[in-house]
């Protein structure tokens, strides 16, 4: 059974690596085997908040990416003189 190459990436369009697979298929399976999620709680959340860090939006398994209005952040208004 021959094998390709594929290149397999992340929502963002960034590079998880290069893999010889059968089907691609089979090259996101092996990328998605290796990944691990945590659940945060507490002072990791705060963390989270604290330092600005990006949060995206998981529905039914997909990406969500149009911001909720929960998410919005507002700016602070600046004094014009």
């Amino acid at each position: 059974m021959s094998k390709d190459l594929f290149q397999v990436v992340d929502h963002a369009g960034r590079s998880l690596g290069y893999f010889q697979a059968t089907s691609k298929g089979q090259a996101k399976k092996a990328v998605v085997a290796q990944i691990t999620v945590t659940k945060l709680s507490g002072a990791e959340i705060y963390q989270v908040h604290q330092n600005g860090y990006g949060v995206t939006d998981v529905v039914d398994g997909r990406f969500n990416l149009v911001p909720s209005d929960d998410a919005a952040v507002s700016l602070p208004e600046t004094k014009q003189e």
